[in-house]
């Protein structure tokens, strides 16, 4: 099953092959991560640097599924809340300069 965010843009990358860190862990391939909401059905979102590209990308994990995503419109992405029907809502920067925020609503494919 492949998640994509919709329809707001959002570039995402599923990693099925690499599971997520155990909750509160770094995901695959970063140098941080910080976890900032939960919903009921333990859906986690947050944000991590990327070890090879050293951005800030958000990401969503459930049940070991780890999936990264870019938000459109700025070069680092920082989730803040996921609500119960999975919709994730954060802010988007520009070289650390606010520059707006987003809603990416689930679809699954």
């Amino acid at each position: 099953m492949r998640r994509n965010m919709q329809p707001n843009g959002c570039i995402v990358t599923p990693s099925p092959q690499a599971p997520a860190a155990p909750h509160g862990g770094d995901g695959p391939g970063s140098t941080f991560t910080t976890l900032s909401d939960i919903n009921d059905s333990g859906e986690i979102v947050g944000t991590y640097i990327d070890g090879s590209t050293r951005q800030f990308r958000g990401f969503i994990e459930k049940d070991g599924m780890f999936t990264s995503f870019d938000a459109p419109g700025g070069n680092r992405t920082f989730p803040s809340g996921v609500n119960n029907r999975g919709q994730i809502v954060g802010g988007i920067q520009i070289d650390r300069i606010p520059v707006g925020s987003f809603l990416a609503t689930p679809s699954e494919n």
